[in-house]
């Protein structure tokens, strides 16, 4: 069930919708997840969202690190590498929304609305915004600390030779150069 309202702020008046919440059991663990259903009803979220603007993103995949390892093993065939991986995930929530889109994200809990003012799973721009910001990342690493990585979702990934490693301060860990100075 879809509740809607008027919503009277700074925004004049506007619709607020709420879409129905739910709670399961996460796989193969005691936790539970939170779902956020935004392709219920008539007049969902996901029924809002122009998908010309938000499916076809770019997206890097194994076989593009397959032919990295290829050229690399190619250039130095005696040497030994290593490919390394940073997952942001966490950043996917981080992602604010725009305040017109904030009140068609709202949430009833317990008899209380919140508004979502940030990205939130099951949208279907959700990802192609997700994945902006993390190409926006790897775009920014590469143009000012010239490292080149490869994205997928929320991955970043890189093959490197063995042994160029340096340590990373805040973990008081040794990483992969390249990975230490992407952190």
């Amino acid at each position: 069930m879809v509740v809607s309202g008027l919503w009277r702020g700074p925004l004049t008046r506007h619709v607020l919708h709420c879409m129905p919440l739910y709670v399961v059991p996460k796989a193969q663990s005691t936790d539970w997840q939170l779902i956020n259903n935004q392709s219920a009803s008539l007049f969902s979220l996901n029924s809002m969202a122009d998908w010309s603007m938000v499916m076809g993103y770019p997206l890097d995949n194994l076989a593009q690190l397959g032919e990295w390892l290829i050229r690399k093993h190619h250039l130095k065939p005696r040497a030994c590498f290593i490919t390394w991986k940073l997952d942001i995930s966490k950043a996917y929530r981080l992602c604010p929304m725009h305040k017109l889109w904030q009140i068609k994200q709202v949430m009833r809990v317990k008899g209380k609305l919140a508004v979502m003012r940030i990205n939130v799973f099951g949208g279907s721009a959700s990802s192609a915004i997700f994945i902006s910001l993390n190409l926006l990342l790897a775009w920014a690493a590469e143009k000012k600390w010239f490292i080149e990585s490869l994205v997928y979702i929320n991955d970043s990934f890189r093959v490197d030779e063995e042994g160029d490693v340096d340590k990373y301060k805040p973990y008081c860990v040794v990483y992969p150069a390249q990975q230490a100075r992407l952190l």
